[in-house]
């Protein structure tokens, strides 16, 4: 037997086992036979057919010749036919075994797997998908994913790429916000590519995904808090200047003032110590409305353009005077659904961005709003409906290059290394955006503009119906004379401040240093106080809980509660205990003196401490 032959025939045999193809086998025997004719004994043949076997290493079957002619006494042919039936089924039944194996892997598996057709339509998903997002087998066959958890958060362009790439051949790996059945939203982390057939062409598309919601919300919080001390950092140098310009303008006139006391100039003095600490009283609330850290729990509707109008007068502070900031609302009372903090955060971020922007030529910074009633098309793949508050930050900058455009809002990526950027602002006004299921989007020219075009979803009206009975703080009918008011704090420079004030402004006060000794007072003379003043947080016991105590002696009082730190308030906690009045100090004396006025002059029936 020549080699040529010998290699021929190791190479149909090698085809079958490759490719599991009858026609390969078919032509072995016709060789086998043919080399037969030609006068080559059968043992050779049949001993080049088992070096030939042996050859295909790990296709090496367990049935050789040896082991079938003696049982089927055929032609070699034949008997080649034969082993190639047995050789087929043995691998017809080890690609059993392999899918039986490879499906109870992906069922057990606790990461998302999808399989769909070239179309994009499900053909499979394991017990993982299902569990995840709430829907059933026989609901998600044949649709395409989108239909099923398609959230709409990602822009057209995020889809028609990930497509492109992957019916390309190439694999696709990254994160996709998707909604479960029941709304939820949550976060995977996917790899998709593609499945061929022996051909090299694709059949089908894969898709692995693990669920990293929760390490999602915990990398935004640790963003968010980065990058809000970024903010701090940067507003800083113009907050220090300006609290310095007030103390000196506290220092100087209270320094006339010493001079001369009874001048013709002192109640000028006086009334300009008064404009420069309310200033100060001012730039500290916003500040801390910057700095505050959401409670979890305090979403709220608010109206944009009042906020946009504070946030404009604290970048000014920062701008300098190199930088015009201009607002423009046409929202008008339009409001949306969110934490406040974070719709104070989100204009931050945007504007101090676009400060940091001009801050070597200067320019103008423009900030409008205005109500539209779609999305655009290309932030809207999933059409959803209603109507939008558009806040529009353009700033008059350098602009960003269209490479560096396309990644303004990954995390961590900063064109401005040399200040320190850490690249998390834009990311972090993504993520609240998200959030309140709102859109963003971005143009910009280079040496011309740049502007951010943010869309909130108007919140939609609630009606409830109030329940019945009586409204906490309403005065009891033996009270509707009572004009003297109860104040607790425990320190008495503040209560000894304001009973001056008051007292000025016609009102009666009682003023005492103890909660203890306030709740001992209501018990004792239940019928003196028309309204309660107190502070949040005082020694032995808050001035909530205080207010609580005096409620379960089964008396009921208008209450202003004050206090210098915001953060520490529950309002879910007050709001349960009938506060509904909260004053930030240093307490605004006209507004208290006003409301306190109101209570005594209103019929009892009408005061519930609104």
């Amino acid at each position: 037997m020549s080699d040529q032959a010998r290699e021929t025939y190791y190479a149909l045999l090698t085809e079958y086992a490759a490719q599991q193809e009858e026609l390969a086998l078919v032509q072995a025997a016709d060789l086998g036979r043919s080399l037969m004719s030609q006068g080559v004994p059968p043992e050779e043949v049949a001993d080049i057919h088992q070096s030939c076997v042996e050859r295909l290493g790990t296709h090496q079957p367990d049935l050789t010749l040896e082991k079938v002619a003696p049982l089927l006494a055929l032609p070699l042919y034949e008997m080649l036919m034969a082993y190639g039936i047995a050789f087929r089924e043995q691998m017809a039944y080890r690609e059993k075994r392999q899918r039986a194996n490879l499906e109870a892997v992906t069922e057990q598996s606790s990461d998302l797997v999808m399989i769909t057709n070239t179309h994009g339509q499900l053909e499979y998903v394991n017990r993982a998908f299902l569990d995840t997002t709430g829907y059933r087998l026989e609901e998600c066959i044949g649709h395409t994913p989108g239909e099923l958890v398609g959230s709409g958060r990602e822009p057209v362009a995020f889809y028609q790429e990930l497509w492109e790439t992957i019916k390309n051949g190439g694999a696709w790996h990254g994160q996709v916000a998707d909604r479960k059945k029941s709304g939820e939203l949550f976060v995977l982390d996917s790899s998709i590519f593609p499945l061929r057939d022996f051909n090299g062409l694709i059949t089908q598309f894969v898709s692995i995904s693990r669920n990293v919601t929760q390490r999602v919300e915990l990398e935004r919080s640790v963003q968010e808090k980065t990058q809000r001390l970024e903010g701090i950092a940067t507003l800083a140098a113009g907050i220090n200047h300006d609290l310095n310009n007030l103390l000196g303008m506290i220092m100087g006139y209270t320094d006339l003032l010493k001079a001369d006391p009874s001048g013709d100039s002192a109640m000028a003095n006086l009334h300009q110590i008064g404009v420069a600490a309310e200033r100060g009283r001012a730039l500290a609330a916003k500040t801390l409305a910057f700095t505050r850290q959401d409670d979890g729990h305090s979403e709220e509707t608010i109206v944009p353009g009042e906020m946009i109008h504070e946030v404009a007068s604290l970048l000014q502070v920062t701008a300098g005077h190199v930088i015009k900031i201009t607002v423009r609302d046409e929202s008008v009372d339009e409001a949306v659904r969110m934490q406040a903090s974070q719709l104070h955060q989100l204009l931050m971020n945007l504007g101090i961005n676009a400060i940091q922007s001009m801050a070597q030529e200067g320019g103008d910074l423009l900030i409008t709003t205005e109500v539209v009633d779609h999305l655009p098309a290309f932030l809207n793949p999933m059409h959803q409906e209603g109507e939008f508050v558009l806040i529009r930050v353009r700033d008059s900058g350098p602009g960003i290059n269209p490479d560096n455009l396309r990644k303004v809002f990954d995390p961590f990526y900063t064109t401005k290394q040399d200040s320190g950027g850490t690249g998390l602002g834009l990311s972090v006004v993504r993520t609240i955006i998200d959030r309140c299921d709102g859109r963003i989007d971005v143009s910009s020219v280079q040496n011309e503009f740049t502007e951010f075009r943010v869309y909130l979803p108007i919140a939609v009206s609630e009606h409830s119906e109030e329940t019945e009975g009586p409204l906490p703080g309403k005065l009891p009918e033996s009270d509707k004379h009572s004009k003297t008011v109860l104040h607790v704090d425990d320190e008495k420079a503040v209560l000894d401040l304001v009973a001056q004030q008051l007292a000025k402004r016609g009102i009666d006060i009682v003023s005492l240093e103890s909660p203890w000794d306030a709740l001992l007072e209501i018990h004792k003379h239940p019928e003196r106080y028309c309204a309660l003043i107190t502070d949040l947080q005082m020694n032995g016991m808050d001035g909530v809980e205080m207010v609580e105590r005096i409620y379960k002696l089964g008396r009921t009082l208008p209450v202003v509660l004050c206090t210098g730190n915001p953060a520490a308030i529950d309002s879910e906690r007050a709001a349960a205990a009938g506060i509904k009045n909260i004053m930030h100090k240093p307490i605004d004396i006209h507004g208290l003196a006003d409301l306190l006025k109101s209570w005594m002059e209103a019929e009892p029936e009408d005061v519930s401490g609104d």
